[in-house]
């Protein structure tokens, strides 16, 4: 990893305190927003979908720190965007290449991925997909 993408894990690239609901409307920060600061711009419209730990806001940083993710993705939903929880459809079961290699190495346990990104790309090694 590249001393970059290692300082973009540790570093937020949004304060979420300070996002403007302008910021929310303009194109250019949508993406960004959604994926660091989803609960600001009401992205996360599921109502079982919150942070259970009140402190998440203040530190968004966890939400990239692959070490926490476990944590991020029970208690800190809202603002680290895991408040998506559309179930993948049969056509979304991927199966890449690699996914030999990556079950090998954890890929279908690892908390760092959710069952929707597990499914896309390895779902029948994974066992996500129906028969």
């Amino acid at each position: 990893m590249d001393l970059y993408s290692t300082f973009r894990i540790l570093v937020p690239r949004v304060n979420c305190d300070t996002v403007t609901s302008d910021q929310c409307r303009d194109q250019k920060w949508q993406q960004v927003l959604k994926e660091d600061c989803p609960a600001a711009c009401g992205f996360c419209k599921n109502s079982e979908c919150q942070d259970t730990v009140p402190d998440c806001k203040k530190d968004p940083t966890i939400c990239r720190n692959v070490d926490m993710q476990t944590f991020v993705k029970e208690y800190c939903k809202a603002t680290c965007g895991y408040c998506t929880n559309t179930p993948v459809g049969p056509s979304e079961c991927g199966e890449s290449k690699n996914c030999r290699n990556w079950v090998a190495h954890g890929f279908c346990t690892n908390p760092f991925y959710d069952d929707k990104y597990r499914k896309k790309y390895c779902g029948k090694s994974c066992g996500l997909c129906q028969p």
